[in-house]
């Protein structure tokens, strides 16, 4: 589906291109599809937005963008998308620019506990003791006193252990897939406390990193999240805040290599683009977004009149 007066022709061909050299002999779903058109199939990071949203579907249709419905299949595909509109939800439009503004701060810092401070704990447990005061300093000794596993280990094991959980609340019965998520955590986590396997502030690191996952907008880019984790925690174990920057410079870089249907995922928010990065992280009001991204290359450039709130001038 798309919007024949506003989309562009390119993007158009491109697409029709790909799926007319698909060579298999059915596909039952989005995700099939998605890997067989998809830019880049070995990265970590989705290039195509999956929804069951009618409303999302129907703005990204505004944009000037694609939507694919497959027969059979209750989710669509958006492309091309950014990586800021994987960390935006649709809600940010349902509510005033300044709690809009103020929900997408607190996911951010979610997203980035989740992902960086299980290696940063690490890495100033390990390598720079100096960073912590000293009376935080020996309480932390003393609670790892009796604990027979290095904090890389017993980190690993407290992440691992949470997934697992969350993986089995997913796959029970919806009526007590929450309620085991929670009691299993707690469960676990005290018992392994009780038992000296790991030390509490491991437990309240993990809680943390996994309360800060469910931050994430996007179920696909909550897995890259969630794999991206174990990278940065042996980073941190094996050259401390001087290996998690290197892995940091490196991811940056992919990301930056990565395209959606040919478009660079991060172009929405270069500083070239008519929505830049501080339109990122601080949204105009509705009435202020005239102008369509840049990127998409759009038949109609504006969405709406210079001035849309005619009543007030």
């Amino acid at each position: 589906m798309y919007m024949k007066n506003i989309l562009n022709p390119a993007l158009l061909k491109e697409i029709h291109y790909r799926l007319e050299n698909i060579g298999a002999d059915y596909i039952t779903q989005t995700g099939e599809l998605e890997q067989f058109i998809e830019d880049s199939t070995f990265s970590l990071v989705p290039q195509m937005l999956t929804t069951e949203r009618p409303d999302k579907a129907a703005t990204s249709l505004i944009e000037g963008k694609i939507v694919l419905i497959l027969q059979g299949s209750p989710f669509a595909l958006i492309l091309p998308v950014t990586i800021s509109e994987f960390l935006t939800t649709v809600e940010d439009k349902y509510i005033r620019f300044p709690f809009a503004i103020l929900m997408k701060t607190i996911r951010l810092l979610g997203i980035i506990s989740s992902v960086l401070l299980s290696g940063l704990y690490i890495a100033v447990v390990n390598f720079h003791q100096e960073m912590i005061p000293p009376g935080l300093l020996l309480s932390l000794e003393a609670a790892r006193e009796a604990v027979p596993f290095s904090a890389l280990v017993e980190l690993l094991l407290m992440e691992i252990a949470f997934d697992i959980i969350r993986e089995a609340s997913i796959r029970v019965p919806s009526p007590i897939g929450s309620t085991l998520g929670i009691i299993g955590g707690l469960i676990v986590g005290q018992a392994a406390v009780s038992a000296n396997l790991v030390s509490p502030i491991a437990i309240i690191i993990v809680a943390i990193t996994g309360i800060g996952s469910f931050a994430t907008p996007n179920y696909a880019l909550n897995f890259s999240f969630r794999f991206s984790r174990y990278f940065y925690i042996i980073a941190g174990a094996v050259g401390g805040f001087f290996a998690v920057a290197v892995l940091m410079f490196i991811n940056a870089c992919h990301l930056c290599s990565i395209k959606s249907a040919g478009i660079p995922l991060f172009t929405s928010l270069s500083t070239n683009s008519s929505q830049n990065i501080w339109d990122f992280l601080f949204p105009k009001p509705i009435y202020k977004r005239e102008i369509r991204h840049a990127f998409l290359n759009a038949r109609l450039k504006k969405t709406q009149d210079n001035i849309s709130r005619g009543w007030d001038k």
